[in-house]
This record gives structure tokens, C-alpha cells and sequence, in this order.
């Protein structure tokens, strides 16, 4: 079941990275909906960004979840490619990345 605000937020971020809105605009708009939203809203929104961002790496669901746990160690917070990208967008939900590969694999085969 699709949350009200996840479509707003998706629609928001492809705003964001056309740059058919100001980025400034959007990331008042998504700080405004962050502090808002109810946690499980948050938490679900963070794990279909974090859904995505493994479509993107290939394997099973274990291996995108071992390689999504080694990109978020190492990882900056800059949104230098796809995958990050989705990532500091997760980040954006206020709720810390869950930072072991069980978790994330938890993420990926949990019915959404």
C-alpha cells in the first residue's frame, strides 16, 4: 500500500534533479514534509529509496546488500552517482542508513 506523501516526495526529487524547480524550493519542501511525516511514513519512503538504489547494483538480493553496505561505509554523503544519489535521498527521511548487510537484506526482501 502506497503511502499519500510518497508519490509528493518521488515527484518532488524528479523536480529536484530536472532542475524544473529550484533545488533550494525542493529541499525546503522536503525538510517541511521530513519533520511532518509520521516515522513509518519516513521509514517506508527511506526503504523504497534504499529498494532503488540496489535495482541499480547487480547480484541477489544478499549480494546488493553486501555491496549497498560497503558503499554506505565508504560513502561521503555527496550524491556523486545513481546510487548515491538514492542514498542521500534516504538520508533526507531524517532515519539513520541501516549500516550492516543484514539489515539492508532485511530491506530488500521485506513485502513492501
Amino acid at each position: 500500500m502506497e503511502r499519500p506523501a510518497e508519490p509528493l516526495v518521488q515527484r518532488l526529487l524528479v523536480c529536484r534533479y530536472s532542475r524544473s524547480i529550484s533545488p533550494e524550493l525542493i529541499d525546503e519542501v522536503l525538510d517541511l514534509l521530513r519533520t511532518s511525516l509520521p516515522a513509518a511514513d519516513r521509514r517506508a519512503t527511506q526503504w523504497a529509496l534504499l529498494r532503488r538504489a540496489a535495482a541499480c547494483l547487480d547480484g541477489s538480493p544478499w549480494q546488493r546488500a553486501e555491496q549497498l553496505s560497503a558503499i554506505i561505509a565508504r560513502w561521503t554523503g555527496r550524491p556523486s552517482d545513481p546510487v548515491r544519489a538514492l542514498l542521500y535521498d534516504a538520508t533526507l527521511t531524517g532515519l539513520r542508513l541501516p549500516a550492516t548487510a543484514r539489515g539492508i537484506y532485511k530491506i530488500l526482501t521485506t513485502e513492501r
